[in-house]
């Protein structure tokens, strides 16, 4: 009982704060996906010790942790000056020879390893931060767009949890998550379908049908974001990425389902053309 309500606890502080973050925008969410990309960062890097039986040396890391950094101050910039897209990719560019070309200096470890590891955390982590920073900070649109998305992502869970311990019988992917029943699984997707298809109704934001569209490629990129943090966990032989947060982990375990939903959010906002 006691885990249970430290479970809930900290899961309302971590929603009540990135709610607040969302609505005063600005820096004050830019600093909270600061935060969000630091220790996912450095999670992610404790992973890829664990898998690679030794950490990469601290300035490829330091490397790393810096180009994820530079990604999120790259969008007021981007925002307040207009979009130089030919400069950020010159930059990714550089960043990834010089990560890669460090591969040749390390003498210890699987080199080859922690150099593409190090890259894909960058593009894991911080450039779906960086894309939903964009939109956060562009104005209240953006805004309650995020907002609806993170909604959702916590329906999604919370019907698959509710639908999963009643119903569930069949296994979803057992050797990755053995509670996720596919019970679950088309019980979460009801729930953000039927959520999102009543906030179309009611707001009229987008007709209906593109409504349960996004609430169903939420649902599977929620899942499957859920289902590859596992894939990592299980490989390095560990439970939870990290500890920060009490009853739920560290903060990896609580944003990746959210680092697979961004991207699919802004090919479905690019779909219905309002990008």
């Amino acid at each position: 009982m006691k885990n249970v309500i430290v479970r809930a606890l900290s899961g309302t502080v971590y929603v009540a704060l990135i709610v607040a973050c969302v609505l005063l925008g600005g820096y004050w969410w830019l600093a909270l996906a600061c935060l969000f990309t630091v220790l996912g960062t450095l999670e992610y890097q404790h992973l890829v010790a664990h898998l690679s039986g030794t950490a990469a040396p601290w300035p490829l890391r330091a490397l790393d942790m810096a180009m994820s950094l530079g990604l999120l101050a790259y969008v007021p910039v981007a925002l307040e000056c207009g979009a130089d897209f030919h400069a950020l990719i010159l930059v990714l560019a550089v960043y990834s020879l010089a990560r890669l070309s460090g591969a040749l200096a390390q003498k210890q470890g699987n080199a080859l390893q922690d150099a593409l590891a190090g890259v894909f955390g960058v593009f894991y982590i911080a450039f779906p931060m960086a894309l939903l920073s964009w939109g956060v900070m562009q104005g209240q649109g953006y805004m309650n767009m995020a907002l609806m998305m993170f909604c959702l992502i916590w329906l999604n869970d919370t019907g698959a949890f509710c639908f999963g311990i009643t119903l569930g019988k069949h296994r979803l992917c057992e050797r990755l998550s053995p509670k996720k029943s596919w019970e679950g699984f088309w019980g979460g997707m009801l729930t953000c379908v039927v959520v999102a298809m009543a906030v179309c109704y009611v707001t009229g934001w987008i007709p209906m049908l593109w409504g349960a569209v996004y609430a169903v490629m939420v649902s599977l990129a929620s899942t499957w974001g859920d289902l590859f943090e596992s894939l990592m966990k299980r490989t390095a032989g560990v439970k939870d990425a990290g500890h920060l947060i009490p009853g739920h982990g560290g903060i990896l375990d609580r944003i990746d389902s959210l680092l697979f939903v961004v991207p699919a959010t802004a090919i479905f906002l690019m779909l219905v053309g309002l990008v």
